[in-house]
């Protein structure tokens, strides 16, 4: 995970090894307070990693997130990344 931790609008780098080559697999994100986000589906590698990237919109809460990767052959990993900030919108006037 990079950065380990950013505000809301930080562009997550989520990287995922130990899958089996050309597995399938999907990114859960557990978002505090809110219902997880379960991104695409993607495909390991020959070396059997994904990578692929995640950022919090204006408005998700802070606090930790919890990553998982889950491929469709059984394997599992899970790491966490830390959204700073209220994470509220802006206003103005």
């Amino acid at each position: 995970m990079t950065p380990a931790a950013g505000a809301p609008g930080t562009a997550f780098t989520l990287t995922a090894g130990g899958f089996l080559a050309g597995e399938d697999m999907t990114f859960e994100i557990d978002i505090p307070t809110r219902t997880p986000f379960i991104g695409p589906s993607h495909t390991a590698d020959d070396q059997g990693t994904v990578k692929t990237t995640y950022t919090p919109l204006t408005g998700d809460p802070s606090g930790t997130y919890t990553i998982k990767a889950v491929g469709n052959e059984g394997t599992k990993a899970q790491s966490t990344l830390t959204v700073t900030g209220s994470g509220a919108p802006s206003t103005t006037g």
